[in-house]
């Protein structure tokens, strides 16, 4: 089986932020949050 390439970093930032939108989950402050899953891609 292949491996999934990651996502690179400002499509990760657009997803978790229009989800975050979307839902209205917000744990931290959304630079914060959005960076750490940026960096977790």
């Amino acid at each position: 089986m292949s491996e999934i390439p990651a996502l690179a970093p400002d499509i990760s930032k657009t997803l978790v932020r229009d989800t975050v939108a979307r839902q209205g989950m917000l744990i931290e402050p959304p630079e914060i949050y959005v960076g750490q899953v940026a960096q977790r891609c």
